[in-house]
């Protein structure tokens, strides 16, 4: 399938082309060559393959006339980061591990006391996922002096991890 633009950039679609107060039939756009289509404002567009940077997507296209035809240059943005709203117990513990915190957050939980050192232990050893919205890890990352950053970088480190 071929894409088209006017020569202003804008992309066109074939449902009967107006130039000059003529309307033209949309059989032009499969049956004209480009030298045809050109002098009536349509160009067909030409995609050059390009390697999309690590992050980026393509977000939309710029397109420069060139002759007969249009190329098309892609404009990339940044893939947006979601945070994983929960991870498993077991990818938790891991990306603690594999972040430094393990020890520190046992510490953590060691130095409560009664109520709220046995709920934390439940909440550490008894749950089958984590939840990033959850009082008790809020609560220990702030005590462990974590910004929401690093929370957040947690638990995408967790959740790539395959155990």
């Amino acid at each position: 399938m071929s894409v088209f633009v006017n020569s202003a950039g804008t992309p066109i679609y074939p449902s009967g082309w107006v130039y000059n107060g003529i309307q033209y039939p949309n059989r032009i756009f499969s049956e004209w060559q480009d030298t045809q289509l050109a002098s009536i404002g349509i160009y067909r567009v030409v995609f050059t393959e390009v390697e999309i940077p690590a992050g980026k997507r393509v977000a939309h296209y710029t397109y420069e006339i060139e002759g007969d035809i249009a190329k098309a240059t892609p404009v990339f943005e940044d893939i947006p980061v979601v945070v994983p709203e929960t991870v498993s117990k077991a990818q938790g513990k891991a990306a603690l591990l594999q972040a430094g915190y393990l020890d520190a957050v046992e510490a953590y939980i060691n130095s409560l006391e009664s109520t709220d050192k046995i709920l934390a232990l439940i909440a550490f050893n008894d749950t089958t996922e984590w939840r990033r919205d959850s009082p008790f890890l809020s609560q220990a990352a702030v005590s462990l002096g974590m910004s929401e950053e690093q929370l957040d970088n947690l638990f995408l480190l967790a959740e790539s991890i395959i155990l």
